[in-house]
C-alpha cells in the first residue's frame, strides 16, 4: 500500500462525536473502520454510506459513518460528522465549524435512522461539547518520527515511549474518508517513540509531548490518539522532573535516567 504524502500544509478535519441510544438490541452493527462492513437489507453498509455522500443524504465528505460498540448494547458511539479546512487554532473558524458540524450531526442520525434497520426508535443521547481538532501545529525536534519507522516497528535506545500501536489514520484533509491511496489506513508494528522527539531543536529548556511531537503528518496520524500521549505525557512528565532535580535542560539530560524512572514504576520500555 502506497503512502500519500501531505505536501499542501493542510491538516486533518475536525469533529464532534457522538452517542445515539434506544437502538434494538438484535442490531448488533458496528462499523469501526473503512474495512469493516455489514449486509443490510438495503445492501452494503458502506456502500450506502457512499451513495447517500454523493446524493447529498449524507454531507459531500462524509462518505463513511463509523459506529463503535458502547458498554450498554442499546448505543453506538458516532464518529462521522467532518469539517475541512479548518484552522484549529483559530477561534472563529472554529465556531463557524461547531456550526458546521451540528448540522452533520443530524444529517447523519436521519441516514442512520432511514436505513439502518433497529434505528427507526432510536435518539440522539449527548455529543461533543466541543470541537475535536485532530491536528495543528508539530515541533521540529533532535529526530523526526516517520512512517516508516512506524512500518518497521522501528526501536530506539532512548526509548520514552515502547510499542505504541494505531494505525495511520489519516482523515482525509480535502475531502471525504481515508487519505491513504486506496481509502484504508496502514497497520504499523507496533514502535518506539525516542526522547529525541519531545526535544525542540531551536528551543532550550523545553520539553513538547502530545500530536505536537516532532513527526511527519503521516507518523502523527498514528501517535496523536489518547493512549499513546498519555504514555508520552508521563515519559515527559518525568523528564522534567529529573531536569529540575539534576539542574539539566532537556537538551542535556541523560535519557537513561528517565527511562530507570519510569521502569522503577513498571513502565515497560525494552521487551520484545
Amino acid at each position: 500500500m502506497k503512502s500519500v504524502v501531505q505536501k499542501d500544509g493542510l491538516t486533518q478535519p475536525t469533529t464532534i462525536m457522538f452517542t445515539i441510544s434506544n437502538i434494538s438490541p438484535l442490531q448488533k452493527i458496528e462499523c469501526r473502520h473503512e474495512e469493516d462492513d455489514t449486509i443490510l437489507p438495503e445492501g452494503s453498509y458502506l456502500g450506502l454510506c457512499r451513495k447517500a455522500s454523493l446524493t447529498g443524504e449524507l454531507p459531500k465528505n462524509v462518505n463513511i459513518v463509523r459506529l463503535y460498540r458502547c458498554e450498554k448494547p442499546d448505543e453506538r458511539v458516532v464518529n462521522a460528522t467532518q469539517a475541512n479546512g479548518v484552522n484549529g487554532l483559530d477561534g472563529q473558524q472554529l465556531a463557524k465549524a461547531e456550526n458546521i458540524l451540528r448540522q452533520q450531526e443530524e444529517m447523519i442520525f436521519n441516514f442512520l435512522k432511514k436505513h439502518v434497520p433497529g434505528f427507526e426508535d432510536s435518539q440522539i443521547k449527548k455529543s461533543a461539547d466541543t470541537v475535536g481538532v485532530r491536528e495543528t501545529r508539530r515541533i521540529i525536534g533532535e529526530y523526526q518520527l516517520t512512517d516508516i519507522d512506524l512500518m518497521n516497528g522501528q526501536r530506539f535506545n532512548d526509548v520514552m515511549v515502547h510499542k505504541a500501536n494505531f494505525a495511520i489514520d489519516i482523515h482525509n484533509p480535502s475531502g471525504p474518508g481515508q487519505s491513504e491511496s486506496d481509502g484504508c489506513p496502514r497497520h504499523p508494528k507496533p514502535y518506539d517513540i525516542p526522547y529525541r522527539c519531545f526535544v525542540p531543536k531551536k528551543i532550550d529548556n523545553l520539553f513538547v509531548t502530545g500530536r505536537c511531537i516532532s513527526g511527519t503528518h503521516e507518523a502523527h496520524a498514528s501517535y496523536r490518539v489518547m493512549r499513546i500521549c498519555m504514555a508520552m505525557g508521563q515519559s515527559i512528565g518525568t523528564a522534567a522532573g529529573l531536569c529540575l532535580k539534576e539542574k539539566q535542560i532537556p537538551r542535556t539530560l541523560d535519557y537513561r535516567k528517565v527511562q530507570e524512572a519510569l521502569m522503577a514504576v513498571g513502565v515497560d520500555l525494552f521487551s520484545e
